[in-house]
């Protein structure tokens, strides 16, 4: 969305004629304002302002003074309109140049192209002057040589001694400068004839469908280390009838990426022999030369023809499929009944960064945030006084770890700080200085795990937590054993649910999460999503982008 500019006081913004661009060259803007019963000054202010990159979101909310007030279905069709008209016009401009090389195009036929509305009126003028795909066959064709190949194909007793014949059409005038050049051409047509032929299509499709197989190496040109999460197809094969969809678009996939090549593997003795089949074969003056013609059909037309065929069906029923799946996960998880009148903590679990924790009330709001560091290995950036839990040490820990700097000492010091006199915050720094060497000892023997669990434990007793939410990512197993403990040992009425927080780094990191809380780090915000999307799944499901859930095949 662009930002909101301020508007020109005074004046009304029909009073100017918004700057027309190149790209509304041949609108007709008027005929889509009389069309919806507007002012074309209206159309013309909308076309404007989606050309400079507005949304129609933006366009009906935030300039209203520039369109008269139209609501976003009507913008929405002057949109879909004007991307029709300049389609249109690009398409004449293409027309007219082609039509203008070829040396075709008179002034009558030209104000009769501008003229057109209709894409279909548009085609049936360019018709006769659209260049036709040349193939083998349309050349042979062209040189006189389809007498001839029907001859052939019908037993025409004219055509019943080829080696006499042929000497007969050479014609190097016509590109036929030896019997062999006339006897290919009137193969390519007969090729292309049987290849063409409804029966013969069948029944290769029919072999191909039972016996082909997809099969998939890696590109040549790969270069070592890329395409690694393709590895289970750089040697793979699978039957076309058997391939599941999530397989066919991984290969689709790795295609596009030219990280796989795909063919399609067949048994090419049946194929053969299913073309012959459908062929009149039998006391054919020159079945020989037709099974020449039709080992050319299969191998240049038919087998291209019918691998994108059945590539392309492959590709639609798995897209139908993963759709499908999607709609009914989809459904699924965002129909999860809500967790109601519970008091979540919610633990969002990492190793290096640490174990994000937040503490929700029974409607989801924030109550407290922090960082805890159960794992080994995890650093910790305050190693100073290790014994006794001060808020000043606590600073220093927590600066790592993002927003929440003075919650991940609090593991720490809140369940000690009953225990320690008023007097001890002032003490370290004075003793710091004398003692410098003694505290740096104990450092490395710190128990992170005990502090971890005295935070939680300490939160939870806190605000009253009746559920634990542990989301299933990185060093989930790890932090499900310390939860598990600190029930076990501590708080034995608490029980926990691990969730998939598939979506809550976007939703942390995304415009919505940052609406709702601006002056918390990401972290927190994603945490908060997985505590929040057990109590309503519903609620907090609906601010992400559905393909970010996790829910198709390709998550």
């Amino acid at each position: 969305m662009r930002h909101e500019t301020p508007g020109i006081a005074g004046g009304n913004c029909f009073d100017r004629m918004p700057v027309m661009n190149d790209t509304n060259v041949g609108l007709d803007l008027g005929r889509i304002a009389q069309d919806l019963q507007i002012r074309k000054v209206q159309v013309e202010s909308v076309v404007q302002l989606l050309d400079e990159g507005n949304t129609i979101p933006f366009i009906t909310r935030y300039r209203k003074e520039r369109t008269g007030g139209l609501n976003e279905d009507l913008i929405r069709i002057i949109q879909q309109r004007v991307k029709q008209q300049r389609q249109l016009a690009e398409r004449k401009e293409v027309i007219l140049k082609n039509i203008q090389a070829q040396g075709k195009l008179t002034e009558e036929l030209q104000k009769a192209i501008l003229a057109v509305d209709s894409p279909k009126r548009l085609e049936d003028l360019y018709l006769p002057y659209k260049p036709k795909k040349r193939s083998l066959a349309a050349a042979a064709r062209e040189k006189g040589l389809e007498p001839l190949a029907l001859a052939v194909w019908q037993r025409d007793p004219v055509a019943a001694n080829l080696a006499e014949l042929l000497p007969t059409m050479v014609n190097p005038e016509k590109g036929l400068p030896t019997p062999e050049a006339v006897l290919e051409g009137v193969q390519h047509i007969l090729a292309e004839q049987i290849a063409e032929t409804a029966e013969v299509r069948g029944a290769a499709r029919r072999v191909l469908i039972e016996t082909g197989r997809l099969a998939t190496t890696r590109v040549e040109t790969l270069a070592e280390g890329q395409g690694i999460e393709f590895k289970d197809y750089f040697q793979f094969t699978e039957p076309v009838r058997q391939i599941p969809p999530h397989r066919v678009l991984a290969v689709n996939r790795g295609e596009r990426q030219n990280i796989l090549k795909v063919r399609l593997e067949y048994n090419a003795e049946m194929l053969e022999q299913a073309v012959m089949n459908c062929l009149p074969l039998a006391d054919h003056p020159h079945a020989e030369f037709l099974r020449k013609c039709a080992a050319d059909a299969i191998q240049r037309l038919l087998l291209p023809s019918l691998e994108r065929e059945i590539r392309r069906d492959l590709t639609e029923r798995a897209e139908d499929h993963a759709i499908e799946v999607f709609s009914r996960n989809l459904r699924r998880l965002l129909l999860q009944p809500p967790i109601r009148g519970h008091r979540v903590l919610a633990l969002d679990p990492g190793y290096r960064t640490g174990c994000k924790v937040a503490m929700l009330d029974e409607h989801g709001n924030l109550l407290e945030h922090g960082v805890i560091y159960p794992h080994q290995g995890q650093p910790r950036r305050e190693p100073k006084k290790p014994e006794q839990p001060e808020q000043k040490p606590a600073e220093g820990a927590a600066a790592p770890a993002a927003p929440p700097t003075t919650t991940e000492p609090s593991a720490v010091v809140e369940p000690a700080s009953t225990e320690v006199p008023e007097t001890a915050p002032a003490s370290p720094p004075a003793e710091q200085p004398a003692s410098e060497a003694a505290p740096a000892a104990p450092a490395p023997t710190r128990d992170r795990r005990a502090e971890a669990l005295a935070y939680l434990e300490n939160m939870a007793r806190k605000h009253g937590a009746t559920l634990i939410v542990l989301g299933n990512g990185t060093a989930c197993r790890e932090t499900e054993e310390l939860v598990s403990n600190l029930i076990a040992e501590r708080l034995t009425d608490l029980s926990y649910v691990i969730v998939n927080e598939a979506g809550a780094s976007h939703y942390s990191t995304g415009a919505v999460g940052r609406e709702e809380f601006p002056e918390l780090d990401a972290t927190v915000r994603g945490t908060i999503s997985i505590g929040r999307r057990l109590q309503d799944p519903l609620s907090e499901l609906v601010k992400i982008e559905p393909h970010n859930i996790g829910v198709g095949l390709y998550q």
